[in-house]
């Protein structure tokens, strides 16, 4: 059962007729699993497609509104941690990086018109490590290293920026003051592409603005 292939969930097109999906084929070596983005046909008429073959994994599928390309998160070649990629649907080809930093990224969201994605940049640095075991088989257990923020200790230090399809450099919005810390809640366009909406958490998760 360990080694059955993994579904994620479906991410439908603005459509409704297709849906992109993680497959995850596991893996009892540490870091063996591979997973991989597929293309899906609603209806079942079509079978499926294989979007990505690369051993690092994606996430964060998100549809442009004209569904004709998506938007994910993932680590590649000599990326320092994961980035935002955008992959055409109307045709074949690689998926394009859109940023490069050395912290990592998530969450992108596209503008109504296309054009532009925003993103969520979080820097760990500051977290201490936990360890923590890796499931596998528990007659060799494996360990490994992971950021956990704890009480009263440092969080993850957030950042919600705005890029555009060509790669241009990413506009950071102003969320906090100095020395303020706060977890990130949603992000969304406000109906049009000029306005962000923005809900951030203070640190003790009791105000919200």
């Amino acid at each position: 059962v360990w080694t059955m292939n993994r579904l994620g969930s479906p991410v439908v097109s603005p459509d409704g007729r297709l849906a992109v999906l993680s497959v995850t084929e596991p893996s009892y070596e540490e870091d063996g699993d591979v997973s991989d983005l597929w293309l899906v046909h609603v209806d079942g008429s079509i079978p499926p497609r294989r979007l990505t073959a690369m051993s690092e994994s994606e996430s964060d599928v998100n549809w442009r509104p004209d569904g004709g390309a998506i938007a994910f998160t993932a680590k590649r070649g000599d990326d320092e941690a994961r980035q935002v990629y955008v992959l055409d649907m109307t045709g074949p080809g690689e998926a394009v990086r859109i940023t490069n930093l050395s912290t990592g990224c998530s969450n992108p969201v596209w503008s109504p018109d296309g054009k532009r994605i925003a993103y969520v940049r979080t820097d760990s640095s500051a977290v201490k490590l936990r360890s923590s075991l890796i499931p596998g088989d528990p007659s060799y257990p494996k360990v490994r290293e992971m950021r956990f923020a704890r009480v009263g200790g440092a969080i993850p230090k957030i950042q919600v920026g705005v890029v555009g399809v060509e790669g241009d450099e990413t506009c950071w919005l102003e969320l906090s003051g100095p020395g303020e810390d706060f977890y990130l809640g949603e992000i969304g366009w406000a109906g049009n592409s000029d306005e962000l909406l923005v809900e951030k958490l203070s640190r003790f998760r009791d105000r919200r603005e």
